[in-house]
């Protein structure tokens, strides 16, 4: 089983998480395309789906 991952992640504002393009694939699967994620300081986000921790990887 392969995996591509491609993230691109800039620091623009202050202290926040800015993720640009990411993309995952597992196998043939497209799992995420193109997803962009905008983090301000302090702020957390958390993502909960089935077998989210067999899928991806620390």
């Amino acid at each position: 089983m392969s995996t591509n991952t491609m993230m691109t992640t800039t620091n623009e504002r202050s202290s926040g998480l800015r993720i640009r393009g990411l993309h995952k694939r597992i196998g043939a699967q497209q799992i995420l395309d193109d997803i962009h994620l905008d983090l301000d300081p302090g702020e957390m986000l958390i993502l909960v789906g089935l077998r989210a921790a067999a899928n991806l990887p620390c």
